[in-house]
């Protein structure tokens, strides 16, 4: 599956996703960009990068998002 991840907030993964609804949707919980598995101040860092980096330089962001290390429970 390929993730796209795009700037701002997505009412629903059909709309986009950017780097913590991606996380959100990886770990199988609801659609958020505050998901309850993603620590607080990673998400903030996480939400801030997605911003700013450029569409091609976000894609770096996926590799956090897939590799798990966001979420608290690994």
């Amino acid at each position: 599956m390929t993730i796209r991840l795009d700037p701002g907030v997505h009412p629903s993964p059909d709309r986009g996703v950017c780097a913590a609804e991606a996380t959100a949707f990886l770990a199988g919980e609801p659609h958020s960009d505050h998901p309850a598995c993603l620590c607080p101040i990673l998400g903030e860092a996480l939400r801030w990068m997605n911003e700013l980096m450029a569409a091609d330089d976000r894609k770096l962001l996926v590799q956090l998002c897939r590799c798990g290390r966001l979420c608290h429970w690994c």
